[in-house]
């Protein structure tokens, strides 16, 4: 079966696809392939650290840096699922396989004509662009290297590559698809340096010391530490900083930490109880954090073992050696000494309102604002303060609260709940953060008696404010591309993370229009076949998630 092989071509001899497959499979063939012809370079590794997530795939370049290569399943089964988002993975093919797993790929630009063709035609059923459609297993099959989609670079990507994931089907779990997809590689990791946390007795961390030189001997003033290690894995044929593997600690010849990336069981609180969270948020800085937050109840990743968090002593030293992985067993090594100084340092007074425990539930008033916290808000007893502000803007209709220090990580959601003004609701009011840039992001949520109240993943500033402002059009030109013709448009909305809904309707007749969300670009591609001679009138509506709505109107002639 090659790449050119359709769904079409597939779905006529069925019972002979059957046999083949079957066949196939029994003399040996492997059960897993690439999802390229060509050899596999890495831009992306999985759980590598991004921003606010672990990555949840490996990211494979184009051939040529541009797009268009053809996208191979990987092993027999059939499309389960496919997707086209604005954001996130922009068109996705989900393939679920009799071994027990499910493959996905990410940033299509295009996907089998068949497949296509059924994608439009639920576009145009439910007047949208954004589509999610499952199928059973006898719609779509597909065999090993069939062509499901050509490389893009839709959603959220900032490049052509294909972002391809293996998943557990049955538990929808992240796993490595190094496990299955072997990649050429034997250039060991880089550790850009390892950081040093003093922590104290209820197992908090109340100082980070970067290692930017490691001397012989450090004598530190607390009685147990942990380690931290900001790393990157580059990959032969590329300059990718790609992320690590794995990382061990030994700590006087024995294994004291092992963390491996095989598997995601809880990305979020995986991520978040892992990653060095207040040097993320007040630096930008990824580092591998080797020990648990708070104590080991409470400590829900499941992607280590061991705790990580070593004892020291004044009247002997202590070795430990920190060795970094990549997939392919190629490793770095940095050791240190470290004794316990006599003169130990004292964790600074926390200046706080209220002492909130993890796994309780609790909430907290604060003049018109309620914080609610489930038993899984927090990994950690939190130390909250609360300053309220009040802004010189019309539209703000709420006293602006900051909930303090914004370098803690949430477990899971906090509801914040905002009374409403008393004076006649605006219908366009919601919460919304904001932070220095004064950039305002909306939470979505609902109106709770006189509140209005939304699930937040962050400490940050939030207010109640009413959006009046519609979303801006400018018409950005027309082409003719062989028998259509390509038009298209910059739609921006004051609101940074708007969802925005289009409306395009030519002479009446709705037209699909898709948005990319990194450009802000609206464009339609309409077939000359179906414009009048002349007097053709192009409507398009933009609305924001409030109900503000900007109209364009064009006469078009293709003439």
């Amino acid at each position: 079966m090659n790449a050119s092989t359709s769904f079409a071509d597939l779905r006529r001899p069925t019972l002979l696809a059957f046999f083949v497959m079957t066949w196939w499979s029994l003399i040996g063939q492997p059960a897993y392939r690439a999802p390229v012809d060509y050899p596999v370079r890495l831009s992306g590794t999985f759980a590598e650290l991004r921003g606010d997530h672990f990555h949840m795939g490996i990211d494979i370049k184009s051939s040529t840096g541009r797009t268009g290569d053809p996208v191979l399943s990987v092993a027999r089964g059939y499309i389960s699922r496919v997707q086209v988002n604005r954001g996130g993975y922009g068109q996705a093919v989900f393939v679920t396989h009799p071994m027990g797993t499910t493959s996905v790929y990410a940033h299509l630009a295009s996907f089998d004509p068949v497949l296509a063709a059924r994608v439009r035609t639920e576009q145009n059923r439910t007047q949208s662009d954004e589509v999610d459609i499952r199928f059973n297993e006898s719609e779509f099959p597909v065999a090993q290297g069939q062509l499901i989609g050509t490389l893009g670079n839709t959603g959220h990507s900032f490049g052509p590559h294909l972002h391809f994931e293996l998943r557990n089907t049955a538990s929808n779990v992240p796993i490595n698809p190094l496990h299955r997809i072997p990649v050429a590689d034997n250039v060991k990791p880089t550790v850009h340096r390892l950081h040093l946390y003093y922590i104290d007795h209820e197992g908090r961390v109340f100082h980070r010391q970067p290692l930017e030189n490691i001397q012989d001997t450090l004598e530190v003033p607390a009685w147990r530490i942990g380690l931290g290690v900001e790393g990157v894995d580059p990959f032969n044929g590329g300059r990718n900083k790609n992320g690590l593997y794995g990382i061990d600690i030994e700590v006087d010849q024995a294994l004291h930490f092992r963390l491996r990336f095989d598997s995601l069981p809880d990305p979020l609180v995986d991520f978040r109880s892992h990653i060095d969270y207040a040097s993320l948020v007040n630096d930008g800085a990824s580092i591998h954090c080797c020990f648990p937050r708070g104590s080991k109840a409470m400590h829900t990743n499941h992607i280590q073992q061991g705790s990580g968090i070593i004892p020291i002593y004044g009247d002997r030293y202590t070795d430990v050696k920190v060795s970094s992985y990549d997939f392919a067993g190629n490793m770095i090594t940095r050791a240190l000494t470290v004794k316990r100084d006599s003169l130990l340092a004292k964790p600074s007074g926390i200046s706080f309102q209220h002492a909130v425990q993890a796994q309780s539930v609790d909430t907290i008033v604060r003049e018109k604002m309620q914080l609610r916290f489930a038993s899984s808000s927090l990994f950690e007893r939190l130390y909250l303060k609360i300053e309220s502000a009040s802004l010189e803007d019309s539209n703000i209709v709420s006293p602006v609260y900051s909930l303090l220090p914004k370098d803690v990580p949430l477990r899971d959601a906090v509801e914040v709940c905002i009374t409403l003004p008393d004076q006649e609701l605006d219908q366009r009011t919601r919460l919304y953060s904001t932070r220095e840039d004064g950039i305002l992001r909306l939470h979505p949520g609902l109106r709770q008696g006189d509140q209005y109240c939304s699930s937040v993943w962050e400490l940050s500033r939030y207010l109640l404010y009413v959006d009046t402002i519609p979303p801006q059009i400018n018409f950005g030109g027309r082409t003719i591309a062989s028998n259509d013709v390509v038009l298209h448009w910059l739609v921006t909305d004051n609101i940074k993370n708007a969802h925005l809904k289009f409306d395009v309707r030519l002479n009446n007749a709705w037209v699909l229009a898709t948005f990319d969300a990194k450009s802000d670009r609206l464009t339609c591609r309409i077939p000359k076949s179906n414009f009048l001679p002349s007097n053709n009138q192009l409507v398009l509506v933009a609305k924001d998630e409030v109900g503000n709505t900007s109209e364009h109107i064009q006469s078009i002639s293709v003439n």
